[in-house]
């Protein structure tokens, strides 16, 4: 999350810089990354470091500001059975058979202060997104999107859980909120057609020696037994490789941590045929062993050889434990 903020500082004064040489960028509006391949906002650390103001990413047009009171969204095709992600304004699919990532579209819906922070899929295949300002919608189609409602401090970890696991006949949406520290440990559920939230439980274990905070982003399965998984790292640092966590998908705290995923800022997670994809701020996409949590690079975001930072991803519950 230190990371972000400081990405932040640069996005802002990278600008003046340019205007001072006479030099013009030829960065594209999702490239927060400018020269500096770590990453920007910082995801993990409860912080929201988006600039008020900062125009200098993100889609070009000036939507109408989200409303206040709830609406409701146009109805959108179902998603194809794909691994969604995105970057803070760009929505991608990646087929992990393939190794392919194909771009859908830019978030026209979003100003340019704002960022799409992350994305959760149900089994119908309806996209819902948390971004700095609003709860949002998302056709998977073209990636055109609707702000439910104008609401601040969302979670930046999201996903459906299925049916059964907190509500009896219907997927529920579910995140790990920010505490009054500002630490992502509050699990919440999250009504798709308010955004309002609701506190469900907590990441630690009560009496638990050591503590983590969500440092990304939480997928879960039904046909893995229904089990969901986070990114996460200890509370007492923001640097360093994730680590891979079971939780349990009921309370949302941490059943046992898996292994050491040896990527840092693992800001997207989803899974696929039994292997898990973290999509980073270095602009990486990562195969992870479910059972080691090992992550292993398999591709890189690039534009113009700058690698992009990823901010989220999402899968549907009902994804294929075998390929």
């Amino acid at each position: 999350m230190t990371n972000r903020l400081a990405l932040a500082l640069v996005v802002a004064i990278l600008p003046a810089l340019a205007a001072c040489s006479g030099a013009a960028s030829s960065k594209k509006g999702n490239d927060l990354a400018g020269d500096d391949e770590s990453g920007g906002n910082e995801k993990g650390s409860g912080k929201k470091t988006a600039p008020e103001g900062d125009t200098s990413s993100g889609p070009t047009n000036t939507p109408t500001p989200a409303p206040t009171t709830p609406v409701t969204p146009p109805a959108s095709p179902p998603a194809d059975p794909l691994v969604y992600a995105h970057t803070a304004d760009t929505l991608y699919t990646w087929a992990s058979a393939e190794k392919k990532l194909t771009e859908v579209g830019k978030l026209a819906c979003l100003p340019a202060n704002d960022r799409l922070l992350d994305i959760a899929v149900d089994a119908k295949g309806t996209i819902f997104g948390a971004s700095d300002h609003a709860f949002v919608a998302i056709n998977p189609k073209d990636a055109t999107c609707t702000r439910i409602v104008a609401k601040e401090g969302l979670p930046n970890s999201l996903s459906f859980v299925p049916t059964g696991t907190l509500d009896a006949a219907v997927e529920s949406l579910v995140g790990y909120a920010f505490d009054a520290s500002g630490k992502a440990v509050t699990y919440v559920k999250i009504a798709t057609d308010t955004g309002a939230m609701t506190t469900v439980g907590t990441l630690n274990p009560s009496g638990a020696s050591k503590k983590y905070v969500s440092s990304g982003d939480i997928f879960s399965v039904a046909n893995a037994g229904n089990k969901a998984y986070l990114t996460v790292h200890e509370d007492t640092t923001t640097t360093g490789p994730d680590m891979l966590a079971e939780i349990d998908p009921k309370t949302g705290t941490i059943v046992r941590i898996v292994g050491n995923t040896l990527q840092p800022d693992i800001w997207g997670l989803a899974y696929w045929g039994g292997k898990a994809y973290g999509f980073a701020g270095d602009g990486t996409v990562t195969e992870i062993n479910v059972t080691t949590g090992v992550a292993n690079v398999v591709t890189t975001l690039k534009d113009g050889g700058n690698a992009i930072p990823w901010f989220g991803a999402g899968v549907t519950t009902q994804a294929p434990t075998t390929k």
